[in-house]
């Protein structure tokens, strides 16, 4: 799951333009600046992505094996595994409806006025101002739990569906390979206006399923298990096959579904790689009638 985040936090800089001490007689600047040219050159950056995983994986996932000499498992012995699910944390805030239409609106409008100046095209020159304006009506909801307050939500759902209209008519006018950030964050805020009109002015309750969690990494599911550290968390359920000498055998990251979809496909992975594998218990949360045998 490799993301990158575009959006600069406030008094952050860009990696690529971080000034490293170069007078150091230490080896790290050295690392860091071949860090930051891989970081900033996106063809170089995918392609060392794609030999990390052909040739780095292979070995992890031989890992496993190596383990069970050190602990000297006896060759042909059986392997009992257990799986249980994990979760892979995303990178984002507590999420709330309103902070998250904030989200979608305000870098639709970046992506649209980014789009107008390679294009050459006019009538964004107030977008400064639409931000702005914006940014207020959104603060006036957020803060004092103006979320409560009809009278607060209305008119910032109402700015939000008129600017939405207007990038989505200049949308209409350009090349449709060069506006995919832009129809996922149009999309992604026409959502949000309805599920916010629909919750908050008609008192509507929205289904789990249909709620989003992130804009900028929108695989992010909410989670409560019950865990001791957390009763809910945000990001990718990952169940884990161990063995009994607590070696990891196998992973699967749920991008949907629940986990008694991955119980059978993970088991079948793991003893293809590990044919000792004889015996698997899991939680019950993986179970079903077809996953029985």
């Amino acid at each position: 799951m490799r993301t990158r985040e575009t959006e600069l936090g406030l008094g952050s800089i860009r990696i690529e333009d971080d000034q490293l001490n170069l007078k150091s007689r230490d080896d790290i600047p050295a690392l860091l600046l071949g860090l930051q040219a891989i970081h900033g050159a996106e063809d170089t950056r995918e392609r060392l992505f794609e030999l990390l995983e052909q040739k780095v994986a292979p070995t992890v996932l031989r890992c496993a094996t190596t383990g069970h000499e050190v602990v000297r498992k006896k060759p042909g012995a059986p392997l009992h595994g257990r799986v249980d699910s994990f979760v892979v944390e995303t990178d984002v805030r507590h999420p709330t409806d309103v902070s998250l239409l904030w989200d979608a609106v305000r870098t639709a409008l970046g992506a649209t006025v980014q789009l107008a100046r390679t294009q050459e095209l006019t009538g964004w020159w107030q977008h400064r101002h639409w931000r702005m304006k914006l940014q207020r009506r959104f603060h006036a909801v957020r803060r004092k739990r103006g979320w409560t307050q009809k009278a607060l939500v209305r008119p910032y759902l109402r700015l939000c569906t008129e600017l939405l209209a207007r990038m989505q008519a200049r949308r209409d006018t350009l090349p449709t390979p060069a506006t995919a950030v832009l129809d996922e964050r149009l999309a992604q805020a026409t959502v949000l206006v309805d599920q916010i009109a629909r919750r908050l002015l008609d008192g509507e309750t929205i289904p789990a399923a249909d709620k989003l969690y992130s804009v900028f990494e929108p695989h992010t599911r909410w989670i409560a298990e019950g865990k001791a550290k957390a009763s809910v968390e945000l990001g990718v359920p990952a169940p884990i096959l161990a063995d009994e000498h607590g070696f990891v055998l196998g992973v699967q990251l749920q991008w949907d579904g629940g986990d008694v979809t991955v119980a059978v496909p993970l088991v079948e992975a793991c003893q293809a790689t590990y044919p000792a594998l004889e015996a698997c218990s899991f939680d019950l949360g993986f179970h079903s009638p077809d996953n029985r045998v």
